[in-house]
């Protein structure tokens, strides 16, 4: 919450982002209109289709930006998450992935570009009303 982070700043304490790339799903490996993309676990990929629905402006966001940087997706959203003061936690299943969010620091997103994710971040509902889908 902004008041959780307010009062971590205040105190001078660090905010460890865990799931920056929520478990793929801001990566654009998982895509609606391609089903053979999404998890094979019938909860895993119930989850997955329900996360993406509610995610779309954010998604499209972070697709954005990393198109006019030339960043792949995950780098933006780990990089956003750097902007915004918090530590990631990032997971990688092998090299190519950890070579990847190598390419998330060096460099940082300008103001205008965090402000765009956070408010895609805000039309975007992550829990809104539990996993359930229309």
């Amino acid at each position: 919450s902004v008041e959780t982070k307010v009062a971590c700043d205040l105190l001078g304490v660090r905010i460890l982002g865990y799931h920056p790339v929520a478990k793929g799903a801001l990566t654009g490996a998982y895509q609606l209109e391609r089903p053979d993309t999404l998890p094979e676990s019938p909860s895993k990929r119930y989850r997955m289709r329900w996360y993406l629905k509610r995610n779309e402006p954010l998604v499209d966001a972070l697709q954005d930006v990393g198109t006019k940087r030339g960043k792949t997706m995950a780098q933006v959203a780990i990089n956003w998450s750097i902007c915004k003061g918090v530590l990631p936690i990032v997971g990688v299943k092998d090299l190519a992935q950890t070579e990847e969010n190598f390419g998330a620091i060096g460099w940082s997103l300008t103001g205008d570009e965090v402000k765009m994710l956070d408010e895609a971040s805000d039309r975007s509902c992550e829990f809104e009303r539990g996993f359930v889908l229309e």
